[in-house]
């Protein structure tokens, strides 16, 4: 099996009309990167979403230490969760992704 990645770092959280730019294609990846869009910039955060199948496939190859065994320097730093929820609140909030659906034609 060969797995597909989106990179969303650009085409994520709204830009393009839909919370994904693969949205747009009908694509449906086994792993999608996001970062910049998460906070808006104003905090480094970054966040990797997984198919079921890959959960699957960490799930199951790491008994012994569970599947999230390794972390890294900053992460769940609460400072990053934070401002990405906040940011989350007011693409919803705000409805800007519908906005970017909306005039994204005349650009």
């Amino acid at each position: 099996d060969i797995l597909f990645i989106v990179d969303e770092v650009i085409c994520g959280f709204g830009r393009l009309g839909e919370w994904w730019g693969s949205n747009v294609y009908g694509l449906e990846p086994d792993l999608v990167s996001a970062a910049k869009g998460l906070t808006s910039g104003y905090v480094p955060m970054s966040a990797c979403i997984i198919s079921e199948k890959v959960w699957q496939a960490l799930r199951e190859g790491s008994s012994q230490y569970g599947p999230f065994a390794h972390g890294y320097t900053y992460s769940g730093h609460p400072v990053g969760a934070a401002a990405a929820l906040a940011n989350l609140d007011i693409i919803e909030g705000e409805g800007l992704v519908a906005n970017a659906a909306e005039v994204g034609a005349y650009f």
